[in-house]
């Protein structure tokens, strides 16, 4: 079980450093992508409920044992 939590982890961060990078894009290019924008704004959004889901249930999974969750996500 701590190598399936391990690598949800893993998938947790990949999907924060994805979100931060979507973040810099519209940051950067909310003007110039136009139409593009309601797209790349739908995957965030999607990206951030599925960080959501999985931590919620590696929180879950892990209370009371002696594995924690490395605290990286941010609401």
């Amino acid at each position: 079980m701590v190598l399936g939590l391990a690598r949800i982890q893993c998938l947790l961060t990949y999907l924060l450093q994805t979100q931060h990078k979507l973040e810099s894009r519209f940051l950067l290019q909310d003007e110039m992508l136009g139409p593009e924008i309601l797209h790349h704004k739908e995957v965030h959004t999607f990206l951030k409920a599925v960080q959501s889901s999985l931590y919620k249930c590696v929180t879950h999974c892990t209370e009371g044992s002696e594995y924690r969750l490395q605290d990286s996500h941010e609401e």
